[in-house]
């Protein structure tokens, strides 16, 4: 019977993890809800990828800096490399995050050319100007977008997350989608709009003014936009096009959606 005691209270002890302790779960390391924060100096940044869990809040500013909160065994696996002017926010290799606090990401620097969000995580960002802005969505994550001015816009959604943008201006836009996320632009113009989606997610810019746009829809989603002069559409899957303006229209369609002025 002393020696049963004796085994059992050797397991239970060694169950109980020491406080530095990383402790893992299912093969990843569970947070020790001891929450902390760090700041990494940065220069140079052009271009960031959110690769990990947690929410990354953009601000721009003179001082390029990384502020980095999450749990103190956590903090350490989380990588903030840097190579030709892009920013990768990610878990240290073979290691699988765990967090029972929120983890979150603030980002301050003079300028933006690409954002790029892979994970669950979501993204904030003020007005950015750029000569060229390459958006890509391949998660569950979202983008908010408060305006952009740019030469040239390329937004990519192949998950399930959403991109919103609230004024965009461009002399080109191109849109591709095909998850299930959606676009939306409450507001802006372009002299040349392409879409392309294939797959159920939406582009939802009614407000969003181009001069000439070309769409083609192969799968569920629609697109609302207003055009001006020239519109033209290929719809082969169910979705459909809703324009606003007086464009001259060209629509080819071998699917089930349909073209309709609003």
């Amino acid at each position: 019977m002393a020696k049963r005691h004796v085994v059992t209270f050797m397991v239970l002890t060694s169950l109980i993890p020491c406080a530095g302790c990383r402790l893992e779960v299912n093969g990843g390391v569970r947070g020790n809800g001891d929450v902390a924060t760090e700041t990494r100096a940065l220069d140079r940044i052009d271009a960031v990828a959110l690769e990990c869990r947690g929410d990354l809040v953009i601000a721009l500013g003179d001082r390029e800096e990384l502020i980095v909160e999450a749990e103190s065994n956590l903090i350490e696996l989380i990588v903030s490399e840097v190579e030709d002017g892009k920013l990768t926010l990610r878990a240290s290799r073979g290691t699988s995050l765990r967090p029972t606090r929120p983890i979150r990401f603030a980002l301050t620097v003079r300028s933006l050319d690409a954002i790029r969000n892979t994970g669950s995580g979501d993204i904030t960002a003020p007005r950015l100007r750029s000569e060229r802005m390459d958006i890509e969505l391949t998660g569950s994550g979202d983008l908010a977008l408060q305006g952009l001015a740019s030469g040239a816009c390329s937004l990519r959604l192949t998950g399930s997350g959403d991109a919103t943008i609230g004024e965009l201006r461009a002399d080109e836009l191109t849109v591709r989608q095909s998850g299930s996320g959606d676009v939306e632009i409450d507001e802006g113009g372009a002299e040349r709009f392409e879409a392309r989606l294939s797959g159920s997610g939406d582009c939802k810019a009614a407000g969003f003014r181009a001069r000439r746009a070309s769409v083609h829809a192969s799968g569920s989603g629609g697109v609302s936009v207003h055009v001006e002069d020239v519109l033209e559409c290929r719809i082969s899957g169910s979705g459909g096009v809703r324009y606003g303006g007086d464009p001259d229209v060209e629509v080819t369609t071998t699917g089930s959606g349909r073209a309709e002025r609003r």
